[in-house]
């Protein structure tokens, strides 16, 4: 087994670990506000409560731009059987795998961590789509934050495998599995690398927030031992060209080093990154919720100066002359309606203790509200609760609009991805043709009749390959609407232009959303049309059956 040593990716391990946990305080605390938990102590947090800025905050966010995705995938050599196959074969892999639950799993992370990963496979004859937590992944520092194909190396940590998982995969080396299984022969339970026991500490935090208590040393029948996967970017000098290497590490022990081509017939890596707020400096950059994590610690601190403030207020507590030999209350323990002595004369006998109202501070916490709304583009009109002073309907059309531009930004860097992960995708079942499992789909007719087809990889394989376009389903409908609107705006400009009427149909029936079978049946019959109802159609008039008189030209 040639290539880099295990100590050699342990070091790069560790450098890239060393990047990126300067971030692991932070995604910690966007994590806890967000499922509403929070640390007390003896000084300013004494009271359990969280004002749910942060839930609030990023779920509005997620309800402007976090839609399912619709991606679809045009045949450069205009085979559209095959075409229609292809997408076909991804609608039902959408559906069996869920994506778009997937999806929001992704815009909530690229929100709470400010980046997130996706990572491709084909496991049991389908194709899968991954979505990874950040805390699992450790990529080179000095790659290009926009293209994950910059960089050297990805590694992904945190993958647990059963021990007899790891000794049947054939793709392993056997003497370094047999190190592994007389290294934990008598053991079960769950096998961390003691390398990532720092990493898997603040890791583990989010989940005993939760209220996980076992999260380090959970009662298992078996024992299961953490694989490190490395894919580096290698130059091969008999091929000339670089080529992505996959390592499989554990407990010290380099399990396999193989080019990706041979375990998938790709050469690239099967990651894809983005992040909602993607700097060129640094990869790990910041994400909504840090903007919102500082207003909402100050608001948690208020707030909990106000449960107690309240409380404290309604015990009725007590001074007392405790010089006075006549005077001699019961209740000395510190408790409501309680008597506490003092050496002296507190206003001859008697004095309330007076706590002072923190309401004016209700004041000040609308006012950190609202910095946090205007740095996220969240405001009181987007969430939905509205505001108090008296607007009119033009101004919140105005505020809501400003927002939802700022919002857009988020969902552009979306699309971006998505067009990436399907080209990816698409290479990906390309290439693995052979191993991958034939689906049953089934279609309706026009006529409504239910047909069934089973459909293999062969059935969409195309020597020109795929073009991958993606779209969000509103977006599309939106930018389609206002694009059919302006083509009839623009037709009296082209009368009888046939080359202008075509692209004004299409556009209509991508509206509607018709299949390409009814589409292509609709474009034939509409060829059918009669030359005197196409010009009715556009506007034009109708041709006579006989032709004007000529007058003739005078002498």
């Amino acid at each position: 087994m040639q290539g880099l040593t295990t100590e050699q990716l342990q070091r790069e391990k560790d450098d890239a670990l060393g990047f990126r946990e300067r971030r692991h305080a932070s995604w910690t605390e966007n994590y806890k506000l967000f499922r509403d938990r929070v640390t007390t102590n003896r000084l300013t947090q004494r009271q359990s409560v969280n004002v749910p800025l942060m839930k609030a905050t990023l779920k509005t966010l997620m309800a402007k731009f976090s839609k399912p995705t619709g991606l679809y995938f045009d045949e450069l050599g205009n085979d559209k059987q095959r075409e229609i196959f292809k997408n076909e074969y991804w609608r039902a892999f959408v559906r069996e795998t869920r994506l778009p639950i997937k999806e929001r799993v992704d815009d909530l992370q690229v929100l709470l961590y400010g980046r997130t990963f996706q990572k491709l496979n084909v496991v049991a004859g389908k194709p899968l789509i991954e979505i990874i937590d950040p805390f699992d992944v450790l990529v080179d520092r000095y790659m290009d934050p926009a293209d994950i194909e910059t960089a050297a190396f990805v590694i992904h940590t945190g993958i647990f495998r059963r021990l007899a998982d790891v000794e049947r995969n054939a793709l392993y080396d056997k003497s370094a599995v047999a190190k592994l299984r007389e290294l934990f022969a008598t053991r079960e339970g769950l096998v961390k690398a003691d390398d990532n026991r720092s990493r898997m500490q603040e890791r583990s935090d989010r989940l005993r927030a939760m209220g996980l208590q076992d999260v380090e040393f959970p009662q298992l029948s078996e024992t299961y031992v953490e694989l490190n996967e490395h894919q580096r970017k290698e130059w091969n000098a008999e091929k000339g060209e670089v080529e992505v290497i996959v390592y499989v590490t554990a407990e010290g022990e380099t399990l396999m080093r193989k080019p990706l081509r041979e375990i998938l017939g790709v050469n690239f890596y099967t990651w894809e990154s983005w992040a909602s707020d993607v700097e060129r400096t640094d990869f790990w950059s910041d994400g909504e919720a840090d903007v919102v994590r500082g207003p909402n610690q100050v608001l948690n601190v208020w707030y909990s100066q106000l449960a107690e403030n309240r409380t404290l207020r309604s015990f009725g507590m007590q001074y007392f002359d405790s010089t006075n030999e006549n005077f001699r209350p019961q209740t000395f323990a510190p408790a409501p309606f309680g008597w506490y002595p003092v050496p002296g004369n507190p206003n001859d006998m008697v004095k309330r203790i007076e706590i002072p109202d923190l309401s004016e501070s209700i004041d000040e916490m609308k006012y950190v509200t609202s910095l946090v709304e205007a740095a996220t583009a969240a405001s009181a009109i987007e969430k939905g609760t509205g505001t108090e002073k008296r607007i009119t309907l033009g101004e919140v059309e105005l505020l809501a609009a400003n927002a939802m531009d700022r919002v857009e930004g988020i969902a552009d860097l979306r699309l971006a991805n998505r067009i990436a992960l399907g080209e990816k995708w698409s290479k990906l079942v390309d290439a693995n043709a052979g191993k991958l499992d034939a689906v049953k789909l089934y279609k309706r007719s026009a006529s409504g009749n239910v047909y069934p087809r089973t459909v293999k990889a062969t059935d969409w394989l195309s020597r020109s390959g795929y073009a991958c376009r993606v779209t969000s389903e509103a977006e599309n409908e939106e930018q389609t609407m206002a694009a059919i609107q302006k083509g009839f705006a623009m037709r009296q400009l082209f009368p009888g232009n046939a080359e202008f009427e075509r692209i004004l149909k299409e556009r209509g029936l991508d509206l509607m959303g018709v299949s390409v079978e009814e589409r292509q049946n609709i474009m034939e019959a509409d060829k059918q049309v009669q030359p005197e109802m196409l010009a009715l159609a556009q506007g034009g008039a109708q041709p006579l059956a006989q032709p004007l008189p000529v007058e003739p030209t005078p002498a």
